[in-house]
């Protein structure tokens, strides 16, 4: 698309600044599978593609940013400001806070007992806010911006900053009766490490909660969402799920966002899950 082209090159984007790109491959099948080429394009004088792996389908950004690109990106000055959708989030307060009401109810709805939550990815704490009301007895959370981390904590909120593609186990030694993580595993370096590790913070028979944008298994993903490094449909995220032993209970749809620069609606789908098997994980 030539104008969405025109637009890319008019703008500026912190992570295209970071020269440590590197090539990456299905992160399900590690590259065993035939990965296909379905789209490629030239940014800032870097060449990159959207991959897919033929047998699992998930398709990915190759190459991708290195380890400067959460800083870069999260604690930009722009970040929530939501000037730009690329690096953009802007949060209205009275959305933001019927959201979380509807999840909250739905998380209550798969666990009626739950009286935990952990929440990866938390940004100005909506969520946590609404569980407090609701009476959960132990909420917490992590965001990787810095001043999302204050934000919450100005709500008396316990959250921390931490870098959500380097979880450290020793940070938090305990598990909760729901871990969700809403858009946030298309933003990692590698879902399948995330996925595995956070289940070390998982109650037996807990429940995981992820919210993703769904990719159009034909027309493949939106090339204006550059910070999305990982596009799943159905069928990849089932795979990616059942490769680090999560049983998917539910898929269902949960809203659009628009994509300000290719103009497009983008469905949103939300999973629960839980372990397949509720022994501790063991952890190197």
């Amino acid at each position: 698309n030539v104008n969405l082209m025109k637009i890319f090159n008019s703008l500026s984007y912190p992570w295209l600044k970071i020269k440590n790109l590197y090539p990456v491959t299905c992160c399900i099948c590690l590259g065993k599978n035939k990965q296909e080429k379905i789209s490629q394009f030239k940014l800032n004088k870097k060449n990159f593609s959207i991959m897919r792996c033929s047998k699992d389908k998930l398709m990915y950004l190759s190459p991708q940013p290195g380890k400067d690109y959460c800083n870069s990106l999260y604690n930009h000055p722009t970040y929530f400001k939501g000037t730009n959708d690329m690096y953009g989030l802007l949060i209205n307060e009275n959305k933001a806070k019927k959201i979380a009401k509807i999840r909250i109810n739905e998380l209550q709805q798969y666990a009626p007992k739950a009286n935990s939550i952990f929440e990866i990815g938390c940004a100005h704490g909506h969520l946590l806010k609404e569980a407090k009301k609701q009476n959960f007895s132990i909420i917490k959370g992590i965001e990787f911006s810095k001043k999302g981390v204050q934000i919450c904590q100005n709500k008396n909120l316990n959250v921390k900053q931490e870098d959500i593609n380097n979880l450290s186990i020793k940070n938090i030694n305990e598990k909760f009766d729901i871990v969700a993580a809403y858009s946030v595993l298309e933003h990692l370096n590698n879902p399948c490490n995330f996925l595995f590790k956070i289940k070390k913070f998982i109650k037996p028979k807990g429940l995981l909660v992820i919210r993703i944008p769904e990719t159009d298994p034909i027309k493949g993903p939106n090339l204006s969402l550059l910070d999305h490094f990982w596009h799943f449909t159905k069928i990849s995220i089932q795979k990616i799920m059942n490769k680090n032993e999560f049983k998917i209970k539910d898929i269902f749809e949960s809203g659009t966002f628009y994509s300000t620069q290719s103009q497009n609606k983008i469905k949103n789908i939300t999973i629960i899950a839980e372990q397949k098997n509720f022994k501790n994980t063991i952890l190197n």
